[in-house]
C-alpha cells in the first residue's frame, strides 16, 4: 500500500464498486466520485451540469452522462454530511 511508502494513492472513479474497490485497496482520494455511496475519503469532485454550456452526448452515453450530472448534486450533499 502507497501508506507503507510514506504517501497516499488518488484515483479517477465514479461507480461505487470501483470507489469501493479502491478504498479497500488503500486509496484515500477519490477524484470525480459523481456516483459515490461510501465514506471514509477525501475526493476531489469535477462538477458535471447539464446545461448551455455541457457536451451533450447522443444514445448510451447521453444516460451515461445524465446519471454522473444527476450524481455530481448528490456527491456534494454525501460529502457535506460526512463527518
Amino acid at each position: 500500500m502507497a501508506e507503507n511508502w510514506g504517501t497516499y494513492v488518488s484515483v479517477h472513479a465514479y461507480t461505487p464498486k470501483s470507489i469501493q474497490t479502491a478504498l479497500k485497496g488503500g486509496v484515500k482520494i477519490i477524484e470525480h466520485a459523481q456516483l459515490m455511496d461510501e465514506k471514509g475519503a477525501w475526493f476531489s469532485s469535477q462538477a458535471f451540469i447539464d446545461n448551455e454550456y455541457a457536451n451533450p452526448q447522443a444514445g448510451a452515453n447521453r444516460e451515461k452522462q445524465k446519471k454522473v450530472q444527476a450524481g455530481t448534486d448528490k456527491s456534494f450533499e454525501l460529502a457535506k454530511n460526512t463527518k
